[in-house]
């Protein structure tokens, strides 16, 4: 019996550049991406702070297409919830991972703790972060087709 042993790996896509001007509603964006090779993996966990509204990843194919693959419409710094995939998404390689974050600097954010200051990236929770993981196997030499995985439960 041949056994392989898959590596799970995971990659962060991190915006570091954060500058949100006060009062600066909705439509503040922040746009991050990625080149990978082909694999098969997933978006796990995006991470913002007070002022996250909402988030997606999403994978620009090399043939162009595009395809979310997590979407948190309603981002609640109060809820940091891991994201699990039904399947793994075969990526082959040359696919972008792009994470689009849209933040509210405004007075009409109930979470928002000053809305009248220029929020930076930091790691305190009254600072702003935009961070994103992706789980993911390396694909087979070829990167042709989804690896299978089975499970060797003797």
């Amino acid at each position: 019996m041949v056994r392989v042993v898959l590596e799970e790996k995971h990659a962060g896509l991190a915006g570091r550049r954060l500058a949100y001007m006060p009062g600066a509603g909705a439509g503040t964006s922040l746009h991050l991406g990625l080149l990978i090779r082909s694999t098969t993996g997933m978006p796990r966990v995006n991470h913002m702070h007070l002022r996250g509204k909402d988030a997606r990843f999403e994978a620009t194919y090399p043939d162009g297409r595009k395809e979310t693959l997590l979407l948190v419409p309603h981002y609640n710094f109060n809820w940091q919830i891991t994201y699990r995939m039904e399947e793994p998404k075969f990526l082959p390689k040359g696919t972008r991972m792009a994470i689009i974050s849209h933040f509210d600097n405004s007075p009409n954010n109930p979470l928002n703790p000053d809305p009248a200051k220029v929020v930076r990236w930091g790691e305190a929770s009254e600072m702003e972060m935009m961070d994103g993981w992706i789980e993911y196997l390396d694909a087979p030499r070829g990167g042709t087709a989804q690896p299978q995985l089975h499970a060797d439960l003797r």
